[in-house]
């Protein structure tokens, strides 16, 4: 495997743990704001500025930006 070879390999992983620590990056951010903790501060990963309400049903649970109004279910 040539240096160039061993390079492109490389920059082709870092990628890819980048996507990977970006998406736990937002999973975490809102399972925080379905546990209400205080220690992580939950802020709306997609807009950045935005808090999370939280609505839910019998079967369901669910975080919205209430600036963006991005919303996931947990």
């Amino acid at each position: 495997m040539t240096d160039d070879e061993r390079i492109a390999e490389l920059e082709a992983e870092l990628a890819e743990l980048r996507e990977t620590v970006e998406d736990q990056q937002y999973k975490i951010q809102y399972l925080a704001a379905d546990a209400d903790l205080d220690a992580v501060e939950a802020t709306c990963p997609h807009c950045g500025e935005g808090e999370f309400v939280t609505d839910s049903g019998i079967s369901w649970k669910r975080v919205q930006c209430a600036a963006c109004g991005h919303s996931e279910y947990v």
